[in-house]
């Protein structure tokens, strides 16, 4: 598989549904995903990234997000976080990444008795798409 389609893949699979669901319209994400692809192929950190998330090596690690298990089909993001031994190469599932992005524009949060769990992210997943189906999104 070439570059290029891995970079598509990933970016059709882990940053796509995101976009969507935040409303961007089509000619937006067809424009971040030409762009995506253009400069992942050209870094090579990225091109690792991409290399793992192909073959799966995320599957069973932990998220650190929620601490829970990531499944095969977990939609999911790199990082790189601080361990014992220096950086480390971890996993969060899309849903928990976001709930500390947009978590509380939704209602998802702490201030509105809501945690860190998978549940919670899988809550904000759902609010998500709500509102995109509505057309309606909450204000800045």
């Amino acid at each position: 598989m070439s570059d290029q389609v891995l970079a598509a893949r990933f970016f059709d699979a882990v940053q796509m549904p995101g976009l969507v669901a935040a409303g961007l319209v089509e000619d937006g994400v067809q424009h971040l995903r030409r762009t995506y692809v253009r400069d992942a192929v050209t870094n090579p950190v990225a091109l690792r990234q991409l290399r793992v998330w192909a073959a799966g090596e995320f599957a069973g690690k932990p998220c650190i997000g929620c601490d829970e298990a990531i499944g095969d089909d977990d939609q999911v993001s790199p990082t790189v976080a601080m361990g014992d031994d220096g950086p480390q190469r971890r996993w969060w599932h899309n849903e928990c990444m976001m709930l500390g992005i947009v978590g509380h524009q939704y209602g998802v949060c702490g201030c509105h008795g809501f945690d860190k769990s998978r549940a919670s992210a899988l809550e904000l997943r759902s609010r998500l798409q709500a509102t995109a189906a509505a057309g309606q999104y909450p204000a800045g």
